[in-house]
């Protein structure tokens, strides 16, 4: 036995010898491995009882093969338990040997834990660095997608409405216009959801009263759950003041009430809940989750989940839904809008048991300045001579946009571009009050041509509209008003007087 220990005792890996399935000797940094400190408590004792039950058959079938084999079986990993009873993963590599004319094996032995730690969490940011780059690719998608499908809703919305003012109460063609134009808000709605998923919108971040944003949205809320579900509100007493968006609050609270109302087809109750939390380093682990926060609970009586679809709802067009009953932005929006609140979210929920929705967002302390009302406008009416030139390179949204404007009394000069509108400019006379231009058109981009154009006619007022959210133009557009797509008939006309009124 002395040829074995000798060579084996100064040795940084574990080693052993096992004679008939029983620890016959064990080097000093084995013994450190299983957590003994003298060798009497774990030579003599049997080596399966350090092998974790489940791997028992697999260690045993290992050293079977070895006795057959003619050449050396690889190593395997096996889960171990120490004298403390706590386990961790280990290398195995053994090998037949003699010892005192005793036939056994000799067995290296290498702890793994640390390796396999390091390798889940390599893994895990390499999956971090995947999901980062998926979702800055589907946030660029997600910018082109808007522009485009901005300027169509543009056309779809301005048309309906200018219709439905042009028809009377009684005309039968009111009826599914005003599906026309419904259908144009939400897909509007949409297109604000991939923003909002991909960052690319504009926010207005103010301090605000959340049980105020909630009680103004409940009677929309009932609206879109339908008379199946019923939707109550429990708020906190007195007020909830957080730093948001209110428009992003109001989203994801919608969001989680029409995912509710869907886990319930044959009715239900939904429950809204506000209250005040807070989280010191002995009921939160987690320092950025410390602190004082609003609470906002969404609760239902719906199908439920399991843990592998809880796993996956805030990925992006991740769905259980049937095709062409859900996109799959839902859970993913409000869980960017969270994070983008410095809150988080939970989830708890059974297979039918029903699902609860915990949203934590920091509470706001500090008294916000009273907002001051801004100086009524006068009315929108007819202006007569007030010269716009617009500048849009699609057609379909140029042409509504010149009939709404001229609809307003504006006298509108159209061009299909920036040179197109620098040549109209050069061969009118009189005076143009008011450039309304496109941000992105091929050639000469908007703010180029309200560079040039200011150059050539300093009184003009400039006023950009894009379907890309405003936070993403030129730095050139800065204090210029923006008019975001797609535009409302009403807003069309009141935002251009504004910008005329230089307001």
């Amino acid at each position: 036995t002395d040829v074995v220990r000798h060579p084996v005792r100064p040795s940084p890996e574990g080693i052993f010898f096992q004679v008939n399935g029983r620890f016959q000797y064990v080097n000093p940094a084995a013994l450190r491995v299983f957590g003994a400190s003298h060798r009497n408590q774990i030579e003599g004792t049997p080596v399966l009882a350090r092998v974790r039950r489940d791997a028992e058959s697999r260690v045993r079938e290992r050293l079977h093969e070895l006795r057959d084999a003619q050449v050396p079986n690889p190593a395997i990993e096996v889960p171990l338990i120490r004298l403390d009873g706590s386990e961790f993963e280990a290398e195995l590599l053994v090998v037949r040997a003699e010892v005192d004319r005793e036939q056994g094996e000799l067995v290296f032995l290498r702890d793994t834990t640390e390796r396999q730690r390091a390798q889940a969490e390599r893994s895990r940011l390499e999956s971090q660095v995947r999901q980062s780059q998926k979702m800055e690719s589907i946030g660029r998608l997600a910018g082109a997608v808007a522009h485009d499908f901005n300027n169509y809703l543009t056309v779809i919305n301005g048309y309906s409405q200018l219709l439905l003012v042009k028809l009377e109460a009684g005309n039968p063609l009111r009826q599914p216009i005003d599906q026309i134009r419904l259908a144009g808000e939400r897909a509007g709605a949409l297109t604000r959801q991939l923003l909002s998923f991909s960052r690319r919108d504009d926010a207005e971040i103010v301090v605000f009263d959340l049980n105020a944003t909630l009680r103004g949205i409940e009677k929309i809320l009932g609206r879109l759950v339908g008379e199946q579900v019923r939707l109550e509100m429990e708020l906190c007493p007195g007020e909830c003041k957080i730093r948001a968006d209110s428009g992003w609050i109001s989203q994801v609270i919608m969001n989680l009430v029409v995912n509710s109302r869907d886990a319930m087809p044959d009715g239900g109750r939904i429950l809204i809940r506000t209250s005040l939390a807070h989280f010191d380093a002995d009921s939160e682990p987690n320092e950025a989750h410390r602190g004082d926060f609003a609470l906002i609970e969404v609760v239902d009586n719906g199908f439920g989940m399991d843990e592998e679809t809880r796993k996956h709802i805030f990925e992006p067009f991740y769905t259980t839904k049937k095709p062409g009953e859900g996109t799959g932005l839902g859970l993913s929006t409000v869980y960017t809008i969270v994070k983008r609140c410095d809150g988080w979210i939970e989830v708890i929920s059974q297979p039918a048991e029903g699902c609860c929705f915990q949203i934590h967002l920091p509470l706001e302390t500090h008294v916000a300045p009273v907002a001051v009302a801004p100086e009524p406008l006068p009315p929108v009416v007819a202006v007569g001579e007030i010269v716009v030139l617009l500048a849009e390179d699609q057609d379909e949204v140029r042409e509504f946009l010149a009939t709404s404007l001229r609809s307003s009394g504006y006298r509108v000069l159209t061009a299909s571009g920036g040179e197109d509108a620098l040549r109209v400019s050069a061969q009118f006379s009189s005076r143009i009050h008011l450039l309304l231009t496109d941000v992105v058109m091929p050639g000469l981009s908007g703010p180029e041509l309200a560079r040039r154009l200011l150059h050539l006619r300093p009184e003009t007022k400039v006023m950009f509209m894009s379907g890309y959210a405003a936070g993403l133009m030129d730095k050139e557009m800065a204090g210029f008003p923006f008019l975001p797509k797609p535009i409302e008939t009403g807003t069309l006309a009141r935002r251009v007087h504004e910008a005329i009124q230089g307001r």
